[in-house]
């Protein structure tokens, strides 16, 4: 999977809290992306300007129905979500069969 990584603003360091976050999100995401939606391209974008760094991670794969998944609590999405709640972020998810899939994270910086 080729993987493309943008980032703007963003601090020279973090809390080991946002950091740590920021990192298992973004893992978990390239982990599910690699397992499960048959991607070819990931694009990453970090940016810290505003009252929040923002990280975004889009691929290209096949995408799937939120509504299934969120009956099922797929264990790594849950993780994903208390490990941003924890930093005091919010974590947003957009996919839709055959669409690919989007995920948007905000850690304030408060936590970094």
């Amino acid at each position: 999977i080729q993987v493309d990584f943008d980032a703007e603003k963003v601090p020279l360091a973090f809390r080991g809290m946002a950091a740590l976050c920021l990192y298992r999100v973004f893992q978990e995401a390239l982990r599910n992306t690699a397992q499960h939606a048959h991607a070819t391209a990931v694009h990453v974008f970090l940016g810290g300007g505003g009252r929040a760094i923002r990280m975004r991670i889009t691929d290209d794969g096949c995408g799937f129905d939120k509504q299934q998944i969120r009956k099922k609590r797929r264990f790594g999405l849950v993780s994903m979500e208390e490990r941003v709640r924890l930093a005091g972020g919010s974590l947003t998810v957009d996919s839709e069969p055959g669409g690919g899939t989007q995920i948007e994270v905000f850690v304030p910086k408060e936590a970094i």
